[in-house]
């Protein structure tokens, strides 16, 4: 069954701020991406765009071909059975390379799963920010209304080191930044912080403008909040723009302050404070990849190289041997996934964890 945009966002917009080209453009991507997935998919109960677009805050930039998006689309698929990985896979190949996407990505559920949905955040901002463009747009109230799981914090404030450690500084590389991957790594890990603090402040929000607005509302005089309003800055209108290398030493040290504090274990000083020193804050990520990789928790290798990055950062910020020592330590932490060459610097050391982390995710 095929429908029009059913449309939750009050505004009724799937960008924020692409003009009439970047609606249309964006409107008729998501047609074409809906017609190929109820082919491949024919018995569909829903298909909804969710993540950046789903709340109507896509980014567009301007290109030699016209305008084009620089989100990813993002969709959320609901058909009677589980399965059919595969032809997800195909569809979304063979979409981004036809469309010329940065990126698509389809989360598949069944009926049951929508009510089983864990508390994570894709759950918690597809249930907030969608457009049902084809089939029954009411399945999706099925999603539960539940707070954000303090571990999904954590696997994001992870995830955003290793974006900061592929786009190292000038004063770290002696080399100028990319003037458009530099701000836009930067801009994530600033917003990732931002994220974390709400999650544990129980005020996780789902738009960006309202993540920024309740962060200044709960920390208004935080250093963080220039940066914040940079990063939103960034995220509605991406474009090569030089950014103060500062902004990566301040966004690097707030991820690695808020990682203390959701990793600390209950009544931990970290736990209480958050405001541990340095070599202090390691205590609790080092007690988690011991922990991975004794298989307790999952995802023990990728867990265990994310680990790394948090003290290969770290050490960028260290002398002596004090560095030594937190590269020797995220040395050991990915060893086991394959023999790694000695660490002899810091730009070593960001190369090989970066590398191995591709090539155990990815590889």
């Amino acid at each position: 069954m095929q429908t029009t945009f059913a449309d939750p966002r009050p505004a009724g917009r799937l960008t924020a701020s692409g003009g009439p080209d970047g609606e249309a453009r964006a409107f008729d991507d998501l047609r074409r991406v809906a017609d190929a997935i109820e082919e491949a998919f024919p018995d569909l109960l829903t298909l909804a765009v969710i993540g950046a677009f789903g709340r109507g805050e896509g980014a567009m930039v301007r290109t030699e071909a016209g305008v084009a998006p620089w989100n990813d689309y993002d969709l959320l698929l609901v058909t009677p059975t589980r399965g059919g990985w595969e032809r997800i896979s195909a569809v979304c190949r063979e979409l981004k390379t036809r469309l010329g996407l940065p990126g698509i990505d389809i989360v598949p559920f069944t009926p049951k799963d929508l009510v089983r949905a864990a508390d994570t955040m894709l759950v918690h901002d597809a249930r907030a920010g969608h457009h049902v463009i084809r089939g029954d747009g009411s399945t999706l109230a099925a999603l539960p209304a539940r707070s954000v799981a303090r571990r999904e914090a954590l696997i994001l404030l992870l995830n955003r080191m290793v974006c900061l450690l592929e786009c190292p500084p000038r004063d770290l590389t002696g080399l100028p930044e990319d003037p458009l991957r530099f701000p836009s790594q930067v801009s994530k890990a600033v917003m990732a912080v931002i994220d974390a603090a709400l999650v544990r402040a129980g005020e996780y929000a789902v738009t960006y403008r309202e993540k920024v607005a309740r962060f200044k509302s709960l920390a208004p005089g935080d250093v963080l909040v220039p940066a914040a309003e940079d990063a939103l800055s960034f995220r509605f209108e991406p474009g090569p723009r030089q950014w103060d290398p500062g902004l990566w030493h301040l966004a690097g040290a707030r991820l690695l302050d808020a990682i203390g504090e959701f990793v600390g274990c209950p009544g931990s000083q970290a736990e209480r404070t958050g405001r541990r020193l340095w070599r202090d804050r390691f205590r609790p990520v080092r007690h988690t990849a011991r922990s991975l990789l004794r298989g307790r928790l999952p995802d023990a290798r990728r867990r265990a190289v994310e680990c790394a990055e948090v003290l290969v950062l770290a050490a960028s910020r260290r002398e002596g041997e004090e560095r030594a020592e937190m590269l020797r330590e995220a040395r050991g932490f990915i060893e086991r996934s394959a023999p790694m060459p000695p660490f002899t610097d810091w730009h070593q050391a960001a190369r090989l964890t970066v590398g191995r982390w591709f090539e155990i995710c990815y590889g």
